[in-house]
């Protein structure tokens, strides 16, 4: 099993991945600013005594809210189709080593050591 881990590029397959993390919080970051705008823009429509329907500034910052919804949501998808695919193209072909050495360790771990006495326990008189 150590073998595997000893294949991995620089100690961490992170490095693989550094753009698609960087895009990843930025569309979080735009998701909060998303929900920031929106309860502002549902805080400014509700909080006059009579509901407008036609406001020129609350219907455009409901719209950018939803746009930046939109936006967030398919940056999250492509962030983590990218990065599915750098680990699992790098651990799916070694999944029957690791299978391997797995089932190898069990082995190791059920069987006793050869050297092992045999304690019993020892009456006092």
């Amino acid at each position: 099993m150590q073998d595997v881990l000893t294949t991995i590029p620089n100690r961490t397959l992170l490095n693989l991945v550094r753009r698609p993390l960087r895009i990843g919080r930025a569309s979080y970051f735009l998701y909060l600013a998303s929900c920031l705008v929106g309860v502002f823009t549902l805080d400014r429509a509700f909080s006059g005594g009579e509901l407008q329907m036609l406001d020129v500034g609350v219907d455009a910052a409901a719209i950018a809210a939803a746009v930046g919804f939109i936006a967030a949501y398919v940056m999250a998808a492509l962030v983590d189709r990218q990065m599915e695919s750098a680990f699992s193209g790098f651990w799916y072909p070694k999944q029957k080593q690791l299978r391997n050495g797995l089932k190898q360790a069990r082995q190791l771990a059920r069987t006793p050591p050869r050297e092992t006495v045999e304690l019993r326990a020892v009456r006092s008189a």
